[in-house]
C-alpha cells in the first residue's frame, strides 16, 4: 500500500500529459467545454492522488510502529524519513510548479 502512490502518481502524470500535452500553450484556442473538461478530469486525479498519498502516510506510518523495536539495531529511521519526504515532495510538486 505504500508504494501504490508512487506507482499512482506516475500513472495519472501519465494520463495528463498524453491527454492534455502543452496545455498551456494551446489555451487560447480551447472552447469553453474543453477547459470544463479538462478541469473535471485534472479535479479527479487530484483527489486520486490526494487519498492515495494519506493512505501511504497511514500505512508506511503503521509499518514503522509496528517493526520501530525490530529494526532498532539498523537504525531505519533516516530511511523512514527519507521516503516520508519522498512521499511529501512528490504530493506537493503541482504546487510548487505553480509558485515557481
Amino acid at each position: 500500500m505504500v508504494l501504490q502512490y508512487i506507482f499512482l502518481k506516475m500513472i495519472t502524470t501519465l494520463i495528463i500529459a498524453i491527454f492534455y500535452p502543452n496545455y498551456e500553450l494551446i489555451i487560447q484556442d480551447l472552447t469553453k467545454e474543453d477547459y470544463i473538461v479538462y478541469r473535471y478530469i485534472d479535479i479527479g486525479v487530484y483527489w486520486i492522488t490526494t487519498i492515495s498519498s494519506y493512505i501511504a502516510y497511514y500505512y508506511i506510518t503503521l509499518f514503522y510502529k509496528c517493526l520501530q523495536k525490530t529494526l532498532r539495531p539498523f537504525k531505519p529511521d533516516l530511511k523512514f524519513t527519507t521516503f516520508n519526504i519522498t512521499l511529501f515532495f512528490i504530493y506537493w510538486q503541482k504546487v510548487w510548479l505553480v509558485v515557481f
